[in-house]
């Protein structure tokens, strides 16, 4: 998918976790017995904070291997598949899927927090569909979340093993051939998820990665594509000075909406935030600019609990937004991020114990993970046109994020008005609402997609080289 599409609020996300055996064509579903239960609302706002802190603890991991690499995860399908291997673990390798999934946080530890982690997923699920805003304009948000495990066709399984996935999150087993035709049976996983996102992810399992000794793999992948409650109007996006982590400057297209809102904004120590909703106001996407010079300070600084209450402290707000588009792919392994927050037993074919999934020994041996994420004004798939340069400016000075609140002036490159008088914005470039806080976006950010009442998290990353 290309990153110069006008994808607004699109992305893109699998994740693929391979339990190999320690020793050495299409696929058909096993099912358990039961059906599932009713959606648990309380469970799921639960496991909202420790699915947050996963994803937080996995960017931070990332973001260290790639210092300067844009990079995002999706972390329900990540703590989907581990709650699922969970369900069938004991011993060490139960306590340490525990502590990475954050189980000792939710009250009713690992059974409630499965039931919480199915709950927010069967809740995105439900944000797919046709939204409207208060005039009746309408717009489609897509929401593909789907996970499974698979294993192969001759494996002997634990029956509450499997009634449990029936029960809780309305799944069952796929069973292909891995030992004889790992090709074939990697082509079925990617068939799977092709069809289960429209398309969107074809290519979940890599050439080369389900070696003859793979033993079950538990497979998920998540596509959003939503558009913005209040569009920018892409006749505004300008060229525009970006200012990277090295002080070096780039320009990049930036968008801008001088008039928002239907927001929220927030400033602590060393941020500011501002919370934009997508079509039918259930999934937001919050963009955290830090401040200058202490972007990794921020970054390093946020758990879970600290990212859930910045969000929690956002309040509505009239903005002057402007902001890059944007759109690019990580493609990076989780294994090393997941031993490192404490999977070391379960990695260990020797150590492992999984046997309330199979008598069979199995491990978890590899995660994959690959998202793409892109960000621009309409909302809608089209061929990116060139922006138009910045209008001159007889303001000098270089580009900054700011905020700026009660005034009608502009900051950053477009010049700005001090002491409260009026402003006149440059040629070409439209004056902000009165009273609006103004923002400009125009140095390294994180951004957070989630469902916004029962905090789930869809996707969280950094923005270091915004490339629209």
């Amino acid at each position: 998918m290309p990153t110069g599409r006008r994808a607004l609020g699109l992305a893109a996300a699998a994740v693929v976790v391979l339990l190999a055996a320690c020793a050495g064509g299409s696929g058909s579903q096993v099912r358990g017995v039961g059906t599932q239960g009713p959606l648990d609302a309380e469970a799921g706002s639960r496991a909202a904070t420790p699915v947050l802190d996963l994803a937080v603890r996995l960017e931070q991991h990332l973001a260290a291997a790639s210092p300067g690499s844009d990079v995002t995860v999706a972390p329900l399908p990540v703590a989907s598949s581990l709650a699922q291997a969970r369900v069938g673990a004991a011993g060490t390798t139960a306590e340490e899927l525990d502590r990475v999934l954050g189980a000792a946080s939710v009250e009713g530890g690992a059974a409630t927090l499965a039931s919480g982690v199915a709950s927010l997923d069967r809740i995105v699920r439900s944000r797919s569909g046709t939204q409207r805003d208060a005039s009746g304009r309408t717009g489609t948000v897509s929401v593909d979340l789907v996970d499974g495990l698979w294993l192969p066709k001759d494996t002997p399984f634990e029956q509450g093993w499997l009634d449990e996935l029936a029960t809780t999150w309305d799944a069952g087993v796929h069973t292909t051939d891995f030992r004889s035709d790992p090709e074939t049976a990697r082509r079925a996983m990617n068939d799977w998820a092709s069809s289960a996102t429209r398309g969107h992810i074809d290519q979940l399992v890599p050439r080369g990665s389900v070696p003859p000794t793979t033993r079950l793999v538990a497979a998920g992948a998540a596509y959003l594509k939503a558009p913005w409650l209040t569009p920018f109007d892409e006749a505004r996006t300008r060229l525009a000075p970006f200012r990277h982590l090295d002080s070096t400057t780039t320009t990049v297209p930036m968008m801008r909406n001088p008039g928002l809102r239907d927001v929220r904004l927030g400033t602590g120590d060393g941020w500011t935030a501002v919370d934009l909703p997508y079509l039918g106001r259930d999934l937001w996407m919050t963009v955290i600019v830090p401040a200058d010079g202490r972007f990794g300070e921020v970054e390093a600084g946020l758990d879970g609990s600290r990212l859930g209450d910045l969000l929690a402290s956002l309040t509505p707000a009239t903005v002057d937004l402007s902001l890059p588009r944007f759109g690019f792919t990580t493609d990076a392994p989780l294994t090393d991020a997941l031993r490192d927050l404490g999977l070391a037993d379960a990695m260990d074919p020797l150590a492992a114990d999984l046997t309330g999934i199979s008598p069979e020994p199995l491990s978890i041996s590899s995660v994959l993970q690959q998202t793409y994420l892109a960000v621009a004004e309409q909302g809608t798939e089209a061929t990116a046109t060139n922006p138009t340069p910045p209008a001159p400016s007889t303001t000098a000075g270089r580009a900054s994020t700011s905020t700026s609140t009660g005034t009608t002036g502009t900051t950053g490159t477009t010049g700005s008005t001090g002491g409260g008088g009026s402003a006149v914005a440059p040629s070409g470039v439209a004056p902000s609402t009165p009273s609006a806080t103004v923002v400009t976006v125009d140095r390294p950010f994180l951004v957070v997609v989630r469902d916004r009442s029962s905090g789930a998290p869809l996707l969280y990353g950094r923005v270091l080289s915004p490339n629209g």
